[in-house]
């Protein structure tokens, strides 16, 4: 078999998010094939103990240890951690994110990181898996809480990254792999109609571990209690808040899960604590265990937001939840079922 040098880009493995876990079942095939593999991040996966700590509130850079270049990644017999730095992404520089993608000596170059991301390379061939929709460069909730002169500054620099980024995927050694078709609709629309000279592939799903979450629903020996579940990240542009007042006015017991880190996640959580009403209930850096006790036992999955694909919906509904999604995005392909749907205000 042809050995190949491969480097994966993901700049964080601070969250748990579907990006993250999509990089990992990515390192894993091909650390099972026996390529040789380089994963290039800021924040790697062995940093993931920290977030589980209920209530930390120390995210200063100290907290986000460095890890020593070139060493083996603890889980894998062939991957290795490279160009690694104590940045944390929200404050890494240019030149910082530049350097993940310099000097990789590799033959193929993944970049799997959940937003957009993409910089100049010397690398042969360049795998785009395109986990973003491209809406964090449009004008989103963030934007509208920002004021006017400075949403409008913020709107115009997001889109000359986006312009600066979309040129660089023209690059014909660059194919881009949609995880979905509303990601490619918002690629073909974002280059200009058509591709725009960008190269998509065909659309591939994220991979998703049915099997965990049916037998977490199979193994529940109760009925289901009349409650609904949340998931995502406790943060403004998960739409928590959404979530919470809808269910305020439905006046249904309501679990929200989902990871906290730093201090503006633990204060917006504080927030949404402040409004909740009695039966709700927050389930802060849970464990897997504790995830799928909670959809085994749901009934309804409420989903707040757009999504690219929507992980989260999809095992949701393997753990046998009714899944109430937005009329948008991706979620037609995960929830074909129109009656499951509900519109949302332009």
């Amino acid at each position: 078999m042809l050995r190949v040098r491969i480097s994966v880009v993901h700049r964080d493995f601070a969250t748990d998010g579907g990006g993250e876990r999509v990089t990992l079942s990515l390192l894993r095939a091909l650390d099972r094939t026996g390529h040789d593999v380089d994963l290039r991040c800021f924040c790697p996966p062995q940093n993931a103990s920290f977030r589980k700590r209920e209530g930390g509130r120390d995210d200063s850079m100290a907290a986000w240890p460095a890890p020593d270049a070139g060493r083996p990644m603890h889980e894998f017999r062939r991957v290795r951690l490279h160009s690694a730095s104590a940045a944390i992404p929200a404050v890494a520089s240019p030149s910082e994110v530049r350097s993940l993608f310099a000097r990789t000596e590799s033959d193929l170059l993944i970049v799997t990181d959940g937003g957009f991301v993409m910089e100049r390379t010397d690398t042969p061939r360049v795998l785009l898996y395109a986990n973003s929709d491209l809406s964090g460069f449009c004008e989103g909730p963030t934007l509208r809480r920002l004021c006017n002169p400075r949403r409008l500054l913020q709107l115009y620099r997001c889109r000359r990254t986006l312009r600066r980024m979309l040129a660089l995927v023209r690059d014909p050694r660059v194919a881009v792999i949609p995880n979905s078709k509303s990601t490619a609709r918002a690629y073909e629309t974002a280059a200009g109609g058509g591709s725009g000279g960008v190269r998509l592939g065909r659309v591939v799903y994220p991979p998703v571990d049915l099997g965990r979450f049916a037998a977490a629903a199979t193994r529940r020996r109760r009925p289901r209690e009349r409650r609904v579940v949340t998931t995502g990240r406790f943060s403004f542009d998960k739409c928590n808040e959404v979530a919470l007042r809808v269910m305020l006015r439905v006046g249904s017991g309501w679990d929200a899960v989902g990871n906290a880190r730093g201090s503006s996640a633990l204060d917006y959580l504080g927030r949404l604590r402040s409004m909740a009403g009695p039966g709700m209930r927050f389930h802060v850096n849970a464990s897997e265990d504790e995830l799928d006790a909670l959809l085994g036992g749901a009934r309804v999955y409420l989903h707040p937001r757009p999504e690219s694909f929507g992980i989260a919906v999809v095992e949701a509904v393997a753990a046998g939840c009714v899944p109430v999604v937005p009329d948008n995005s991706a979620h037609p392909e995960t929830v074909p079922f129109a009656e499951l749907r509900y519109r949302t205000e332009a």
